[in-house]
This record gives structure tokens, C-alpha cells and sequence, in this order.
């Protein structure tokens, strides 16, 4: 899973605007490369709390260096971003306990 978050961060394409700050653009490609056309809802729920939590928490120009990270790196190790990890872990939990 926290390759597809990866995956997701990368292609969001937001490096270019390290001014900006997330918006729909941002959302969509965020969930179109985590959800990979997945239609597993359970994945989705995952990709949009990911989402939803990142922009509550973690500030865009944060978000612009977890992507630089990404793009140096190929991966997302998680001591480069353990906040998203954090976030991905609390997602999963969340979503399984609504599943369940």
C-alpha cells in the first residue's frame, strides 16, 4: 500500500508549484494514481482518507518535498516521510474497522 501512496505522491505533478496548495487537481491525480482503477472501495476509502488526512496535516509545501523525495529516491522509504506512514497506517485501520 505504501507503494501505490508513493506512486500517488509522484504523480500529482505538484512540484512545479511550490507556492500552491492542494486543490482539486491535486486530489484527483492523487486518487487516480492510488487507486491505480482499482474499484475495490476499501482501496479507495484508503486513497481518499490518505488524501483527506495529508491536507488536514500536512502542509502542501511538506507535500512538495515528500514528492521531490519520492522523485530522487523512486520509493517512498519511511523515514523519509513517517508522517505519511502515520497517516497511511491510522487510513488502514480506519477503513478496515468500517469493512469490518
Amino acid at each position: 500500500m505504501l507503494a501505490l501512496v508513493s506512486i500517488a505522491v509522484l504523480a500529482t505533478g505538484c512540484s512545479d508549484d511550490v507556492e500552491g496548495s492542494y486543490d482539486a487537481d491535486t486530489r484527483a491525480s492523487f486518487l487516480e494514481a492510488c487507486t491505480e482503477d482499482d474499484a475495490d472501495p476499501a482501496l479507495r476509502g484508503v486513497c481518499e482518507c490518505t488524501y483527506e488526512t495529508m491536507v488536514d496535516e500536512v502542509p502542501f509545501e511538506r507535500f512538495v518535498e515528500i514528492e521531490a523525495e519520492l522523485a530522487a529516491e523512486g520509493e517512498l522509504a519511511p523515514e523519509l516521510a513517517p508522517e505519511v506512514v502515520a497517516i497511511l497506517d491510522d487510513c488502514i485501520d480506519e477503513v478496515s474497522r468500517e469493512q469490518g
